[in-house]
Order: C-alpha cells, then sequence, then structure tokens
C-alpha cells in the first residue's frame, strides 16, 4: 500500500480511530496487527520473508545476550549477519524472486539492532510482539527511516492515547508529503524522466535542466515519503528520526552526504566506517574508507554498475575534499561551493535514473556537444526548483515547528487547507509508486 495511494488515508483513518478505544496494554499488538494489514498487499512471499528476517533478528538477540565470551559472540553476530544478508542478496542481487518491498530498509534496521545487542549497547528485546512492531511499524516500514532499536522501541513501549498537538503536528507532515509528492515530485519526473531515457534526441539545455530536475525529483519523492511516514507515526506519538536535513542548501558534498538520506548514511558510518577509520587519519585512510563506505550506498541501491559507479564517484569526491582539508587547502564554500556541490550532485543523480553507464556516457556527450533543438522546456519545472529552493532557505531560518505550534487552531486550520485545496488544483494523477519502491 503506497502513502500516495487512494486506499492510504482511509486506512491510516481507521487505525488511528480504533487506537483511540484500544486498551493501553494491547496498543503494541493492534498496531503489530494493523502493519500486517498494511503490508499484507506486497504478497504472501514478501511478508514470509519479513517474518523471516524478524525471527532471525529476534533469536539472534537473544542468543547474543546469553553467550558470555567475545569469541562467541562474534561468531553468533556473524552468522546471523549471514543469514541476514543472505536472504537480502538472493533477493535483491540473485533475483530469486520479485523483490519484496521494503526489504532493504527493514533488513538493515534489523542488523543494526543485532548488531547493538552484539556490542553491548542495548539488551535484547525479549518481548516478541514489541520486537516485531519495532520491524514492521507500517510507517517505516516500506522506505524507512531506518530506525535503531534504542530510539524506536522506548516509543513503542509506551504508546500513549491520542493527543491534539500530535495529530496536528502528523497531519500537517502528511499534507506536506503529499504536496511534495502529488504537486512537486510527480511534475518534476514527468520532465526528468524521458530526458534520462532518451537522451540522444534532447537539447543541450535540456539535458542540462533534466540533471536538475532529476536530483529534484529523487528529493521531493523520497523526502515526501518521509514526510507522511513521520506524519503518519506522530498521529500515535511516535516521533521518528529525520531522514532529510535541507541537503539541496549543502556548499560541499561532504555536507550533502550529511543532509542526505541521513538514516542510510549514519548506518554504513556506525557499522561500517567507524569500526575501520582507525585513531590515526591519513590520505590512505580517508581513501579507503570513503571509497568503501559510499561504495556500499551504491550497492545497497542494486548490483548495478550505474549504482557502484555513482557510489564511487562520490567516494572519490568525498575523500578529495577530506584530503583537501588534511592538507590545509582551501575548498569553496557560501554561494560557489553550494553552487559547485548542486552542479556535481545533479550531475552524478544521471547515472541513478539512466539505463546504464552507457546511457549516462552518451549523455554527458550529448550535453557537452551544446546541441541546440529539442522540446521546449515546461516553465513549471524551473518555478518548481526555485519555489523548491525557496521554501528550504525559508526552512533553514525560520524554525517551523515552533511557527507551527504558536499558529494557533485557526492559523494551523488554514494552512491545512490550503495544502488541501493546492492538492486539489494542482496535484497530480499518477500510480502513487514512489522511487525508493525499488530498493
Amino acid at each position: 500500500m503506497s502513502f500516495a495511494s487512494l486506499e492510504y488515508l482511509p486506512f491510516l483513518a481507521f487505525v488511528v480511530g480504533a487506537f483511540a478505544f484500544v486498551p493501553a496494554r494491547l496498543r503494541a499488538a493492534f498496531l503489530l496487527v494493523a502493519s500486517a494489514w498494511f503490508y499484507a498487499d506486497a504478497g504472501t512471499v514478501a511478508c514470509a520473508v519479513l517474518a523471516a528476517q524478524t525471527a532471525i533478528g529476534y533469536a539472534s538477540g537473544l542468543v547474543l545476550a546469553r553467550v558470555s565470551s567475545a569469541r562467541a559472540r562474534r561468531i553468533v553476530l556473524a552468522a546471523s549477519v549471514a543469514c541476514l544478508l543472505g536472504v537480502l542478496a538472493a533477493f535483491k542481487y540473485a533475483h530469486v524472486g520479485p523483490l519484496p518491498l521494503g526489504i532493504s530498509f527493514y533488513t538493515f534496521a534489523v542488523l543494526g539492532s543485532v548488531a547493538d545487542v552484539s556490542r553491548r549497547t542495548i539488551a535484547p528485546v525479549r518481548d516478541p510482539i514489541e520486537y516485531a512492531l519495532f520491524v514492521a511499524f507500517f510507517p517505516v516500514l516500506v522506505c524507512g527511516p531506518i530506525e535503531r532499536v534504542g530510539h524506536l522501541l522506548p516509543q513503542l513501549r509506551s504508546l500513549r492515547q491520542l493527543a491534539l498537538d500530535d495529530v496536528s503536528v502528523g497531519a500537517r507532515r502528511i499534507v506536506c508529503g503529499l504536496v511534495k509528492k502529488l504537486v512537486v515530485a510527480e511534475r518534476l519526473g514527468a520532465f526528468a524522466l524521458p530526458i534520462a531515457a532518451r537522451p540522444d534526441d534532447r537539447s543541450s539545455l535540456e539535458l542540462a535542466l533534466g540533471s536538475v530536475a532529476m536530483l529534484g525529483y529523487l528529493y521531493a519523492d523520497f523526502s515526501a515519503y518521509t514526510d507522511i511516514a513521520r506524519g503518519s507515526a506522530r498521529l500515535f506519538g511516535v516521533e521518528l528520526l529525520l531522514n532529510f536535513r535541507r541537503p539541496l542548501l549543502s556548499t560541499t558534498l561532504v555536507e550533502f552526504w550529511q543532509r542526505w538520506h541521513v538514516t542510510l548514511v549514519d548506518w554504513i558510518r556506525d557499522y561500517v566506517y567507524s569500526p575501520l577509520a582507525g585513531r590515526r587519519l591519513t590520505h590512505a585512510s580517508i581513501w579507503r574508507n570513503n571509497l568503501l563506505a559510499l561504495s556500499l550506498v551504491g550497492l545497497w541501491h542494486g548490483a548495478s554498475a550505474k549504482y557502484l559507479a555513482w557510489g564511487l564517484l562520490n567516494g572519490a569526491l568525498v575523500s578529495a575534499y577530506h584530503s583537501a582539508r588534511l592538507a590545509r587547502v582551501r575548498v569553496p564554500r557560501g554561494i560557489p561551493g553550494w553552487a559547485l556541490t548542486m552542479a556535481i550532485a545533479s550531475a552524478l543523480i544521471v547515472a541513478f535514473f539512466t539505463a546504464d553507464l552507457a546511457s549516462a556516457g552518451r549523455y554527458f556527450a550529448r550535453l557537452a556537444s551544446m546541441e541546440g533543438g529539442g522540446d521546449p522546456i515546461p516553465l513549471a519545472v524551473p518555478a518548481l526548483l526555485l519555489g523548491g529552493l525557496a521554501v528550504q532557505l525559508v526552512a533553514a531560518r525560520v524554525d517551523l515547528e515552533r511557527v507551527w505550534s504558536r499558529a494557533g487552531a485557526l492559523g494551523r486550520s488554514a494552512a491545512l487547507a490550503g495544502g488541501v485545496a493546492s492538492l486539489a488544483l494542482w496535484g497530480a494523477s499518477g500510480s502513487g509508486a514512489f522511487v525508493y519502491f525499488a530498493f
């Protein structure tokens, strides 16, 4: 079930309404049943894979808590990781069947929980309902954010009654997410995706603007999902992790990766990068660790040469920045740094959307040719890109959560009504699928 589908809002309204009458001791079980209902559309195989990964994570945590020696913990951890990644690899890379929806996201959440128990940073979750809800909580199940046990589980253990403030904030996030998806992302995608599919007969101007639109499309689409996820969870009093911190305002590529898909990048940092980093920072360690970390980010998206190249190029550029800083070489910041960062991010994202590396090569060859012709550029595309940038600039200077809390009932109602009106007037019809459903 997609957050942008016609079925989701009635489903959510029913679950929220019923939740208000559920006794406190049964709230977690109720949300687990609702999450199973939400995921049932994914099919029997997908549900079975989700149950299997959950069972592996739950059992691994209990076993890790019982073994005392470090060597035994390493063996159990290695076996658990092999099982979890084996299932993920079988479906995602060996293509043994249709890719189960959300498998990359919930598998990483389970892996993180097992690693944290092995490190003794958290206690194992002994209640199977609590652990299953941590993995399958429907707002995060399909496209994250990739949650951590230490952050999400305490909230699921103390689910409170519906509160007006939670409903208000949750509704605002959901409406914002739907506007991002149906008004902004769908229109940018309608312009950018055909250009990525057939770059050969496009003008250089179309290709240049198309790459910028691809970046805007991916950000609007994925952050829209995150907004709706965080809004849906907040209706139940649960605050999910931030997944985006206005990345399109970044003035370096390093800063971009600190703001983009934050929960995945933080996961790679905590469980891959940091254990390898060591105490001494050298140019060699910088390049080794960043290339490994960002190539894993690329391969997380799929076993394709284009994703690996995308990750490696990002890793090389991030490494070059850190090496320059280590050598005390000045790097562009401010407006020049922002313009350079957006140009690089837009260029790199082309490989993300073209069919393969050969298509990406043709895209850039045509772009460099400075050829004219092509189709007229719709005015809505630059307007949406500039409008989105303006909104991020305002959000960077104004605490929107504080403004919302002080707006009063009338102001909040007017803002929600405006969002609903924009959906009615400008919302694009489509499949409701999000880009990251493919991962």
